[in-house]
Parts: C-alpha cells; structure tokens; sequence
C-alpha cells in the first residue's frame, strides 16, 4: 500500500521538489516550437492548395498542433517556474495521454479518406 501511496505522492505533488533535467527542458521546448512551426507549414499548405483531398486532410492539423504546442510550453514554463498545482507530473500525463490519442485519431482519419480515394479512383 505505500508504494501506491508514493506513487500517487509523485504523481499528484503540487510543486515537485527538483527542476527539471537541463536537457529534458530542451527537448521539451524544441518539441513544442516543432509543433507550432508544424501547425504553421499546415496552414500555410492548406491555403495555398487548391487540391481538395489535402484541404480535407489538413483541415484539424493547425489547430490542433498550435495547441498541443502552447500547452506543452505551458507546462515547461510553469515547471521551470514552480507555479504550486500547474507544475504537477500528472498535467504532463494528461498531455501526453491526450496528444497521443490525437495523433492516433488523425492518423486514422488520414488512412480512412486515402482509402477512400482509392476506390473511387477504381
């Protein structure tokens, strides 16, 4: 029972004690300015396009990296900041549990219309 107890005690801490690895910080803020630039390029891709297979494909991918890309910024800034509650390990869980599935959804939605070209080029 304790190690559930510990478990959920670094989890759920409201200001976990050490900061954060230096190298980690990076990787973390390069991953979200890659998303942020990402959701750029789409946009930019989306509207200058008059191919409207790929205006369909890339019709959620701006808005839904440009988020995924401030809040990743987000919880670096207020874990390099010690902000109590924001700063919790489980907020990064939650982000990462969330982008994932995201990204599996797209994906799908992706192989689904090229599919679905496919047999109508047929």
């Amino acid at each position: 029972m304790e190690i559930i107890n510990s478990y959920f005690f670094f989890l759920f801490q409201k200001v976990p004690g050490s900061t954060m690895d230096k190298y980690l910080t990076i990787t973390l803020i390069a991953f979200g300015v890659i998303l942020i630039l990402k959701s750029v390029a789409f946009k930019y891709i989306r509207r200058k396009t008059r191919n409207k297979n790929i205006k369909k494909i890339t019709r959620e991918l701006p808005t839904g990296l440009m988020t995924f890309g401030l809040i990743d910024l987000f919880l670096v800034w207020v874990r390099l900041e010690h902000i109590p509650f924001f700063s919790m390990r489980f907020w990064w869980i939650i982000f990462w549990i969330s982008f994932v599935s995201w990204t599996i959804l797209k994906i799908k939605k992706v192989i689904s219309i090229i599919k679905r070209l496919q047999k109508f080029k047929q």
